[in-house]
C-alpha cells in the first residue's frame, strides 16, 4: 500500500515498452501485464483493504424485512388487474391511512412513492402465466412489524377495490334477478310438460312442433351457471382468496453485506488497474509520440 505510482519514479524503464514501429495490441498488453505484474501487491491488497471496509460499514446499513402472503389461484386476467389495483391510489391511500400511526409524517405524493417502491407483486416461479396459479405479495420495509402491517392493509384495501362499483354492481345484480327469475319459469314449464306428456306431441293441424324439453334443460342450466357467474362477481374476491395469510419477517433479507464488499472489491480492483496501466504504459508511451507537446500541456494544466 506504500507504493507510489508516479511517471517520473516508474519501475518499467522506457526500454520495456514497445517502440513506434511495434506499437501493436499485443504490445501493449504485454506491456500491461508486466506493469500489473511489478504493482500485484497494490492490486492485490489495495481491493482487500477496501472490501473489509465496506464488509465493516455494511452492518452500520439499516437492516430491512419482507412481509410476504399467496393469494390465488389467480387467472392471467384477475392477476393483471390485481397488479394494477395493488399499486393504485385507492389501494395505497387505504393502506397508507390504516397505518398513519405508525409511519412517519409523509405528504400524499411521498407515501404513494414511499409505498410503491416496496410493494411486489408476482407469480409463483415456474408457474404458467396462461393458467390461474397462486401469487405472492410481498411488502419490504426497515421494521418487520410495519412490514406486515402493511401488507395486511394492502390486501383489505385490494379486496375492497376489487369488488365492482356501485352503478356496475346495481347493473349485475339485475342481471342476476333476470336469469333467476328465467331458470324459475323455465322449471315451470318443464314441470307443466313433463305432467302433461300430450303437450309434447307435434300438432298435425297447426303444423307445430313439439316442446323439446332437453333445450329447456340446457336453457336453465345455462341460466343458473350465469346467474352463479353474476353472484361471483357481485361478491368481488373473498378472503378465502388469501391462501396464506402475511406473516411476520424474522430475518432480515438486507443489507447484502457480501455483495457490497466484492462489489467495493471489484470496483477497486478495476480502478486500480487502470491507473496503474495509464501512468505505467500509456503515459510513456504519449511521451514519446507526436501527441507528447499536447499531452504535457494538458498534464501542466492539470497540476
Amino acid at each position: 500500500m506504500n507504493q507510489t505510482i508516479s511517471s517520473t519514479e516508474n519501475p518499467q524503464s522506457c526500454d520495456d515498452l514497445p517502440n513506434k514501429a511495434e506499437l501493436d495490441f499485443w504490445g501493449l498488453l504485454l506491456a500491461a501485464l508486466l506493469v500489473s505484474l511489478r504493482h500485484w501487491k497494490l492490486l492485490v491488497f489495495g481491493p482487500l483493504i477496501i472490501g473489509i471496509i465496506a464488509l465493516a460499514g455494511s452492518f452500520l446499513l439499516p437492516k430491512s424485512y419482507i412481509s410476504y402472503a399467496y393469494v390465488g389461484p389467480l387467472n392471467d386476467e384477475m392477476a393483471r388487474k390485481s397488479s394494477a389495483l395493488i399499486v393504485s391510489p385507492p389501494v395505497v391511500d387505504a393502506a397508507l391511512r390504516k397505518l398513519s400511526k405508525s409511519l412517519p409524517a409523509m405528504t400524499p405524493d411521498e407515501g404513494m412513492r414511499y409505498l410503491t417502491q416496496r410493494i411486489r407483486f408476482r407469480s409463483l416461479q415456474g408457474a404458467d402465466s396462461k393458467l390461474t396459479s397462486l401469487y405472492v405479495l410481498e411488502v419490504l420495509d426497515a421494521e418487520p412489524s410495519r412490514a406486515h402491517g402493511l401488507l395486511s392493509a394492502i390486501i383489505d384495501a385490494w379486496l375492497t377495490a376489487m369488488k365492482p362499483p356501485p352503478e356496475k354492481l346495481a347493473s349485475l345484480q339485475r342481471m342476476q334477478e333476470a336469469f333467476e327469475a328465467q331458470s324459475v319459469d323455465v322449471s315451470q314449464a318443464i314441470a307443466l310438460l313433463l305432467t302433461h306428456p300430450e303437450l309434447l306431441k307435434a300438432d298435425i293441424k297447426s303444423g307445430s312442433m313439439p316442446n323439446n324439453v332437453a333445450d329447456m334443460i340446457k336453457l336453465r342450466t345455462d341460466g343458473i351457471v350465469k346467474s352463479e357467474d353474476l353472484k361471483s362477481s357481485i361478491a368481488g374476491l373473498g378472503r378465502d382468496i388469501v391462501v396464506v395469510p402475511p406473516i411476520v419477517p424474522a430475518e432480515p433479507v438486507g443489507p447484502a453485506k457480501y455483495e457490497i464488499a466484492l462489489m467495493a472489491v471489484g470496483i477497486t480492483f478495476v480502478a486500480l488497474l487502470l491507473v496503474v496501466v495509464f501512468r505505467g504504459v500509456l503515459v510513456p508511451v504519449l511521451n514519446r509520440s507526436k501527441y507528447a507537446p499536447s499531452f504535457r500541456e494538458i498534464a501542466r494544466a492539470f497540476r
